[in-house]
C-alpha cells in the first residue's frame, strides 16, 4: 500500500512542478540554471539543499544584473 501512495505522491509533485515551469520566462538565463541544477543533483549527485542554498541567490543576482 505504501509503494502506492509513494508513486501517487511522486506523481502529485511531477505535475505541480509542471504547472509551475509553464509559467516562468523561457530565457537562455533561466535554462541555464536549470541545466546546472539537473547536472548537480541528477547526474554528479550532489545534496539538494546546498545546491539550491547556491544557484538560488545566483539566479536572482543574475537577473538583477540583467534588468540592470
Amino acid at each position: 500500500m505504501l509503494r502506492g501512495v509513494g508513486a501517487a505522491a511522486g506523481g502529485l509533485v511531477l505535475a505541480t512542478g509542471i504547472k509551475m515551469a509553464a509559467s516562468l520566462p523561457r530565457t537562455a538565463l533561466a535554462g541555464g540554471f536549470l541545466l546546472l541544477a539537473f547536472v548537480a543533483i541528477g547526474l554528479l549527485r550532489w545534496p539538494l539543499v546546498p545546491v539550491l542554498f547556491t544557484l538560488a541567490p545566483l539566479s536572482v543576482l543574475a537577473a538583477r544584473l540583467r534588468r540592470a
